[in-house]
């Protein structure tokens, strides 16, 4: 009896083990931590100003190191206080200059290479910020429809 009550605890072991194995296989994906997450970007600043450590990169140090003080305390802000429109990214900052914006902007119309030079370092010098105009909703048209929908949520892998 003993002998057949320890087959069927390995059989339900391994089906056990099979089963979860497969629901992990199928949705690992899923799963994962966002980048948008106050935690995570600390985190993530903190482990790239440790390889920085070993680098003499210290001008990329500095700027890692200001935008780390800059992300302390985020919180997303309420989709009440700005019902027509998203946040502008990256979420909760340090917004990216002008100067950074053009120098990326520059970097894709020449074809976003992986080596080379393809934009002018001198626009990183523009070190404001963009401020986003005041946001006028359309008018209402004339002839046919206009739709506003407010937020929704967007589940993992279904905006593929």
């Amino acid at each position: 009896m003993k002998q057949k009550d320890k087959k069927i605890s390995q059989k339900i072991i391994f089906l056990l083990f099979s089963t979860f194995f497969l629901v992990g296989l199928f949705t690992f994906k899923d799963y994962g931590i966002s980048v948008d997450e106050e935690f995570q970007r600390s985190s993530g600043f903190y482990w790239l100003n440790y390889i920085l450590s070993f680098t003499s990169f210290d001008e990329l140090k500095n700027l890692v190191s200001i935008k780390l003080n800059k992300i302390k305390g985020f919180t997303l802000t309420s989709p009440s206080e700005h019902p027509y429109y998203g946040e502008i990214m990256p979420l909760g900052g340090p917004y990216l200059t002008n100067g950074e914006l053009d120098f990326i902007e520059d970097w894709i119309w020449e074809g976003a290479p992986e080596s080379g030079i393809v934009a002018d370092p001198i626009i990183l010098n523009d070190n404001s910020t963009y401020e986003p105009p005041e946001f006028q909703p359309l008018d209402p048209p004339e002839l046919g429809m206009q739709y506003h929908i407010g937020p929704f949520d967007v589940y993992p892998n279904s905006e593929r």
